[in-house]
């Protein structure tokens, strides 16, 4: 009777540890760009955030229209959710430039607010920039925000009625 001898199966210590560094320098070289946001990406959200809130800021001017509120009143105007809570206030015409405005106005999770202390200048800047505080009033912190070189500018310059708007894309 002739005894048949299995082969070893499986794979070697030297086969596996081989695998292995290649998946390691696979995730290496692919992790950062599959994580980090492209600058095309960041782009395209200060884009979209610019016709967001253009919508955003006409459908608060009409419920100011509907509630009886004049946005144009010298003294400023208040809008309220059904809790009482202040959404968004105006004056002379325009949104109040604050980040707490602006929340009350749209949804801006994935974005730093920053404004400056004289409420002429609102800038929207994509989250993951280090050293920007959210909702900070500040000169200082605006600055900051600009040095970033990708970020959305909200002003109103002295007697006008509309917001302007400009994106900076070249640090995205």
């Amino acid at each position: 009777m002739a005894y048949v001898v299995a082969k070893p199966r499986g794979f070697t210590l030297v086969e596996l540890i081989i695998v292995i560094v290649v998946l390691a320098v696979l995730a290496v070289v692919a992790a950062p760009s599959l994580i980090a946001p492209s600058s095309e990406a960041r782009q395209q959200s200060l884009n979209a955030f610019a016709g967001a809130f253009t919508e955003a800021e006409r459908l608060v001017i009409t419920k100011f229209a509907l509630e009886g509120l004049d946005i144009n009143s010298a003294t400023g105007q208040t809008l309220y959710d059904d809790n009482n809570v202040e959404l968004v206030s105006s004056a002379h015409g325009t949104i109040k430039l604050t980040p707490h405005n602006l929340r009350g106005m749209m949804e801006i999770d994935g974005f730093v607010v920053v404004s400056n202390g004289l409420l002429t200048e609102l800038v929207v800047v994509p989250a993951g920039f280090d050293s920007l505080v959210d909702g900070a009033m500040s000169n200082d912190m605006l600055t900051k925000a600009k040095a970033t070189q990708c970020y959305l500018s909200l002003t109103r310059s002295s007697g006008a009625v509309k917001l302007a708007q400009a994106i900076t894309h070249s640090g995205c």
